[in-house]
């Protein structure tokens, strides 16, 4: 197979316990993707504070908006968060468009640590929203995912910014599926 001798035995391929990456370890070009995959996923798992988006949330406040129009920058943040959703719940793409072209009608939210885990302007989470029609009830708004980091979870940074969410909203559907953590959450704040 692929010009294996006979009996010969494929090495197998090192799976990153952190990043989840499966590659080649004896490949240097391999190596190098695994160092730049894993970078990218640390950025999502242990966030640092950002300039420019302390600068953003000076200006606008928490949660920042990322819509249609928005910053290149801002769709890149909320889309790697949207890639960690799809990796913890095993989904097959992610719910946010990496080239900034979503729907005029979708919402998404960068999260501020204010949990002081990571420090103040550090990107801990994200969120989306869509615009829903539905076949048996009337149109409303739908969170469509969030995700946090896990070293933030259970600190009340979603609970802080739900009033808002209901606000801005109105009573917005779960879009499933919910995980139960969601679901506890969603009993307890209505």
């Amino acid at each position: 197979m692929f010009g294996l001798k006979p009996n010969e035995e494929v090495e197998p391929l090192t799976t990153c316990k952190i990043c989840g990456l499966n590659y080649d370890s004896e490949l240097s070009e391999d190596r190098a993707e695994h160092r730049k995959f894993h970078a990218k996923t640390m950025r999502a798992l242990r966030p640092r504070p950002l300039a420019r988006f302390r600068r953003l949330l000076n200006a606008t406040g928490d949660p920042v908006e990322v819509k249609l129009g928005s910053g290149q920058w801002r769709h890149d943040e909320i889309y790697l968060r949207a890639k960690m959703f799809k990796r913890e719940f095993g989904y097959d793409f992610p719910q946010w468009s990496p080239f900034g072209d979503e729907t005029p009608d979708a919402r998404g939210f960068l999260f501020n640590d204010d949990t002081g885990t990571f420090g103040h302007g550090a990107i801990a989470g994200a969120c989306a929203f869509r615009w829903r029609e539905f076949a048996d009830s009337a149109p409303r708004w739908a969170m469509d995912w969030v995700w946090l980091a896990p070293d933030v979870r259970r600190k009340g940074l979603l609970s802080r910014q739900w009033a808002l969410f209901q606000e801005r909203f109105g009573s917005f559907y779960l879009q499933p599926p919910v995980s139960p953590a969601m679901q506890q959450f969603a009993i307890k704040h209505g």
